[in-house]
């Protein structure tokens, strides 16, 4: 019986052909046993298959959608003819038509017992490098197999010169491999690359500059040979190859390859030349690619440099500004002997002197990950400490910090500078969009199951900007205009990941915003009767103070 085949010509699985065992009986559904349709007003055994002396058969099986047949419904069991339309649900299937062009062919059985195999690609190749100059075919096409995969699999520029002169070394048994790269608009090469075989003495490697000019401007590879004088005297006949590297229409190199062995007793088979022609061609398309990346990269280096400098540039230069009006009004006061004027101009330098160091930490906070260090401890004393040292700043600003605490919160493993750290940018964010009067709420809760800590901070401010609030923790984005350098929540975000953690904007509007940190209250880290205690000072932790944080 010939094979025949349904073709999905509508419906989620379109464009999918399927093939009829033969003898079998095939369920059309969403069974396991069934034709794999996905669409969900299919049933689970929807319809059936049924082949009965070269004559297929369909029959409704009481599904939920019915069965129809070229528009009519399926009440039983009915005789197929090539073209016919089998709709199920929101499929229709063609029975035996003529396959769709390009349709890949899914669940194609065959009878097991007729297949017989007769050759494995393993039990013929001999690897690659292995007597590939003497014109043996499988050898060849292992190399030029093992050369697409490198061409493909491999990005970095360097890496990949290095693994493709280490095939031209064994491939063709060369003492030594050259690869000269010219640049866009010039004659002259811009880099020379050479490999030496392993156990080969290691001299200075003389290189034809007329084999490699006429390499270049035939755009042909070039077999010859030349007299070298060897180190007692004699000398001793060689052969030497150059092969262009083209892409984009262009020679943008040449390989050069040293053989010690004479020519005249080992000739090249051509096979050997056109197998190192088609190498460096493939080699010319996957070094252009690498240079590419490269510029690709250094660009990309270049405006992400240029961005961070001038983001910081504005926080500085706004900083000074401020740090200059506050001295020249303590200038003034002391050339006044008006010691009211200088302490009015003092907060305005404290508080400039505070904005300048904290944009240093979470630069580096930013630029750099410091391994943490855990301890076990109350997050409630952290939240503390961190109201503690924004206290100044709120009464500034006549703004309220309220904290409502959870008394069964236990002790979990965190690092105390990291989550400080975290908090103190959260409540300096929540008083700058305060207005004077209005509360800082800072809440620790410890929901069931307990585990997990939630830290909100919430203010009454007029909310943040949705244009900003897309993009609240990208690098640079901040809703403090010049005030802020956009840093500050990056940083937190992931010394909170780095926890496993969380922090994010859980609602903000016109009447406020509200942050959220959650802490896992436990890590997996030690053993539950581990005895925690306080870390010792690094040298990182010298003379450092966290004050207001900019973001």
């Amino acid at each position: 019986m010939p094979v025949r085949f349904i073709h999905v010509t509508n419906g989620p699985d379109e464009g999918v052909t399927y093939a009829l065992p033969d003898d079998e009986p095939q369920l059309i559904g969403r069974s396991t046993e069934a034709l794999p349709i996905t669409d969900r007003q299919v049933s689970r055994r929807h319809a059936e298959l049924t082949p009965d002396r070269g004559t297929w058969y369909l029959r409704d099986l009481q599904s939920t959608n019915g069965t129809r047949l070229n528009g009519t419904p399926v009440r039983e069991r009915v005789a197929l003819a090539p073209g016919d339309r089998i709709e199920c649900g929101a499929t229709v299937l063609m029975f035996d038509g003529p396959p769709i062009a390009g349709a890949p062919v899914r669940a194609v059985e065959r009878d097991e017992e007729s297949l017989v195999i007769t050759g494995r690609h393993a039990e013929r190749t001999q690897g690659v490098g292995q007597n590939a100059r003497h014109g043996q075919a499988e050898s060849q096409v292992e190399v030029l197999l093992h050369a697409n995969e490198l061409a493909v699999s491999t990005l970095e520029l360097g890496a990949y010169l290095n693994e493709f002169m280490t095939l031209l070394l064994d491939a063709f048994e060369a003492e030594h491999v050259a690869v000269i790269t010219y640049g866009p608009s010039t004659t002259s090469a811009s880099s020379i690359v050479v490999r030496t075989r392993p156990g080969i003495e290691d001299r200075a490697l003389g290189l034809s500059r007329e084999l490699i000019r006429q390499s270049r401007t035939s755009e042909d590879t070039l077999i010859g040979h030349e007299t070298r004088e060897t180190p007692d005297g004699t000398e001793r006949s060689h052969w030497v190859a150059a092969s262009p590297l083209r892409a984009s229409g262009r020679v943008i190199g040449v390989a050069y390859l040293d053989v010690s062995r004479d020519i005249s007793e080992d000739q090249l088979h051509p096979i050997d030349i056109d197998l190192l022609h088609a190498l460096t061609s493939q080699a010319g398309m996957a070094i252009e690619r690498g240079q590419l990346v490269e510029e690709l990269l250094a660009k990309g280096r270049l405006a992400t440099m240029g961005q961070t400098v001038a983001a910081i540039s504005h926080g500085v230069k706004n900083i000074l500004q401020g740090l200059r009006g506050g001295a020249d009004a303590v200038q003034m006061g002391i050339n006044r002997e008006d010691l009211e004027l200088a302490a009015r101009g003092w907060p305005i330098v404290s508080r400039n002197l505070d904005r300048i160091q904290n944009l240093t930490l979470n630069m580096l906070g930013f630029a750099r990950q410091r391994s943490l260090e855990f301890e076990l401890m109350s997050v409630s004393s952290v939240v503390r400490e961190a109201m503690e040292m924004m206290e100044s700043a709120a009464d500034r600003k006549r703004v309220r910090l309220e904290f409502e605490d959870d008394p069964g919160a236990p002790p979990i493993l965190i690092d105390p500078a990291a989550i400080l750290q975290i908090l103190i940018n959260l409540i300096s964010n929540a008083v700058d969009a305060s207005d004077s009067g209005s509360p800082v709420r800072i809440r620790l809760t410890c929901p069931g199951p307990a585990d997990r800590i939630v830290i909100t901070v919430r203010d009454r401010g007029a909310g943040v900007d949705p244009v900003i609030h897309e993009r609240l923790f990208e690098p640079f984005v901040t809703s403090k205009g010049q005030r802020g350098t956009g840093l500050g929540l990056v940083v937190s975000l992931r010394l909170a990941e780095s926890h496993g953690g969380s922090l994010g904007c859980e609602r903000t509007g016109p009447e406020g915003t509200t942050m959220e940190l959650t802490l896992p209250t436990d890590r997996g880290v030690g053993d539950s009767e581990d005895t925690h205690g306080p870390r010792g000072i690094s040298e990182a932790d010298l003379d450092i103070e966290f004050g207001a944080a900019e973001h």
